[in-house]
């Protein structure tokens, strides 16, 4: 099937990390993300395409050709 999975990957665990702003004085716990998998190349173990994405000029070129694939892919788009 060619699903599509778009990953907003800013490198943290968001909602922890955001819940640790708000209520615990920023006292941040286990929230980097700094050992997360490369997603790209777990796409390419699975047989799928795997694109990653750090600026907006790469957003507007490889979005739409990830979104055209006929094969299933991976999308980690890195956001701040």
């Amino acid at each position: 099937l060619p699903v599509k999975i778009l990953i907003l990957n800013n490198r943290y665990l968001g909602m922890v990390r955001q819940w640790q702003e708000l209520f615990y004085d920023t006292n941040y716990v286990a929230t980097d993300m700094k050992g997360q998998p490369d997603f790209v190349k777990l796409a390419d173990a699975y047989g799928a395409e795997g694109y990653r994405i750090t600026t907006e000029e790469e957003l507007e070129e490889i979005l739409p050709r990830a979104l055209a694939s006929p094969k299933t892919a991976i999308i980690d788009v890195w956001v701040d």
